[in-house]
């Protein structure tokens, strides 16, 4: 729930209001699936920063659900056709 880009020469860091709620209770929400990287970065959190649990918030569950249909039908945006993912199933 945090957000770190530059501006200007400056770093500017935007906290979500509910960045507090989830990290209290040491959990994962996810609000978005864009990435084919969506596993490794959950991944990341639950080692890299101890995390525990994944939230049972509607946008986790619908994230997960979109992440396994864009993996299912292969349908990412363009920007991540340069990426080359092996068949799974060979």
């Amino acid at each position: 729930k945090y957000l770190l880009y530059k501006n200007k020469e400056k770093y500017v860091l935007l906290k979500d209001s509910r960045a507090d709620w989830y990290t209290l209770l040491n959990s994962l929400n996810i609000d978005l699936c864009a990435s084919p990287l969506m596993p490794q970065r959950i991944v990341k959190y639950f080692n890299k920063h101890n995390i525990q649990r994944l939230s049972s918030s509607v946008e986790t569950k619908k994230s997960i659900e979109e992440y396994l249909y864009k993996v299912a039908a292969d349908c990412w945006d363009d920007k991540f056709k340069i990426m080359v993912f092996g068949n799974i199933y060979n």
